[in-house]
């Protein structure tokens, strides 16, 4: 079905008007390089306009930043029934806006999004800590390189600091008392930086050593797109220099397996006395090359997984090297998470279709009173576990509001759990099944008892009547 889709910036009256289906005059959307500019108090709105029926469709709000505060307010005291306005209608910028054509944005990560899903994953095993077989794709899309990842598929180059600090914003208003781990972040934060300029060309890394580690990486996903035999040596040569080990890395097909091992262990021996961040980072890219080699050319992770908790950032970059040069990201790697997070991290953001997020970060920072004691009734989130946070316009992360029973209790109330709320919940349809299955054996049980019981009964009674016979005869 054709639509004809209208913007215009309007005042508060006619806002209020569009918001509720109210159709008013609007200009067809296509577009353009010319600049919208919205003044102070005023609000862009992109809707839908229906030829089989008189009501207007909100799809979007554009706004500057410094009137959110007010557009958010006003929806939340004045038109409730309409907040949070993000749970139904989409949030842009002038500038995410005009980047739309005209009603969608398409992801891209310039063919590195199988390493991107791989590092996912990573970051969700590491913080879990539990194996690959029990992960699920929430936990995946909760993690800082989803986001890191989704943003600049989205919006292309993008401040990573900026995008951390939403996702802890989020986070901080969902679940107040979630530890931060700054040693995984510190862990992960140049392999995005790496990935971030693999994936967006315009994206400039900080160091020589970044440099030097985007170029083994180029190198790696060209050796393996030619001739896999001497992909080790594209993926060495730029680091020759700067790293001793890596002229043994160049000729690492023709070694064997415990030579391979002996590489390894010089690795994590450099590793653990070395204070450099950026050269501790090149160390920790050469370790998770080598643990996905090391076994004669077959992935043996289980060496990075046994240093994971020394050395995160080896099991992180030996997860994301084992999808450079990969294309196809819909085989079942990674237990078959591979290819879910490959979905929701290229999936196209359309404006004609309704946000999937509880509520979008900048409307959440606006709703939330701190004072509250249960700010989750604000928010009117309506979801027992899993919470969906929009950080950017298409940018949705999964926030676990709780592991089980009411997540406002687990999160604000102070006083101490009793036995019955730390017992495990029970399966209702299991427990009548059971039930069914073992009624006729307790039934027959209780009828025995029962006529046991009633024999008993009657035996006592004789007796006592025969003893009051005998007395009154004496």
């Amino acid at each position: 079905m054709n639509y004809t889709y209208l913007f215009r910036v309007v005042d508060d009256d006619e806002l209020n008007d569009v918001t509720i289906g109210h159709a008013i005059p609007g200009s067809q959307w296509i577009k353009r390089e010319a600049n919208i500019r919205i003044d102070a108090g005023r609000t862009g709105v992109l809707w839908r306009e229906n030829s089989h029926r008189e009501v207007a469709q909100p799809l979007a709000v554009v706004a500057r930043q410094e009137d959110l505060r007010r557009l958010f307010g006003r929806f939340a005291q004045t038109r409730n029934e309409l907040s949070p306005l993000t749970s139904w209608c989409h949030y842009l910028t002038v500038e995410q806006f005009q980047k739309t054509t005209p009603t969608s944005r398409e992801a891209d990560l310039g063919g590195f999004e199988a390493a991107w899903s791989g590092l996912v994953i990573a970051e969700a095993l590491l913080l879990g800590e539990r194996p690959l077989r029990t992960l699920k794709l929430p936990a995946c899309l909760g993690t800082r390189t989803f986001a890191v990842a989704r943003t600049a598929a989205l919006w292309g180059r993008v401040s990573i600091e900026d995008v951390l600090g939403r996702f802890d914003a989020a986070n901080r208003l969902l679940r107040p008392r979630e530890p931060a781990s700054q040693r995984l972040i510190s862990a992960l934060a140049p392999i995005w930086q790496v990935l971030m300029a693999l994936s967006q060309e315009s994206s400039s890394p900080r160091s020589p050593e970044t440099f030097r580690a985007i170029d083994a990486l180029r190198g790696l996903a060209r050796g393996r797109s030619n001739n896999r035999e001497f992909e080790a040596l594209e993926f060495a040569q730029p680091l020759m220099g700067m790293l001793p080990e890596a002229d043994e890395i160049a000729i690492l097909h023709q070694l064997t397996a415990e030579r391979r091992l002996r590489i390894y262990d010089k690795l994590l021996k450099q590793l653990d006395g070395e204070e450099n961040l950026s050269q501790r980072m090149l160390l920790a890219l050469a370790a998770g090359y080598l643990s996905t080699v090391a076994a004669g050319g077959a992935p043996s992770l289980s060496l990075a997984e046994r240093e994971a908790r020394r050395w995160p950032e080896i099991l992180a970059w030996a997860y994301t090297i084992g999808g450079i040069g990969e294309q196809v990201t819909w085989t079942s790697g990674f237990d078959g998470l591979g290819r879910l997070v490959a979905r929701e991290l290229t999936r196209t953001l359309r404006l004609d279709e309704p946000p999937a997020a509880d509520i979008a970060v900048d409307e959440a920072v606006v709703l939330v009173d701190p004072g509250l004691r249960d700010p989750l009734v604000h928010l009117k989130l309506k979801q027992q576990r899993i919470g969906t946070v929009a950080l950017y316009p298409g940018v949705n992360i999964s926030i676990a509001l709780a592991d089980a029973g009411d997540t406002r209790t687990v999160e604000h109330d102070q006083k101490p759990a009793t036995k019955a709320s730390t017992s495990p919940p029970v399966d209702n349809a299991l427990a009548a099944t059971l039930a069914n299955l073992l009624w006729p054996h307790i039934a027959e049980r209780v009828r025995a008892v029962a006529e046991e019981s009633a024999s008993s009964s009657s035996k006592k009674k004789t007796s006592s009547s025969s003893k009051e016979q005998k007395r009154l005869l004496d």
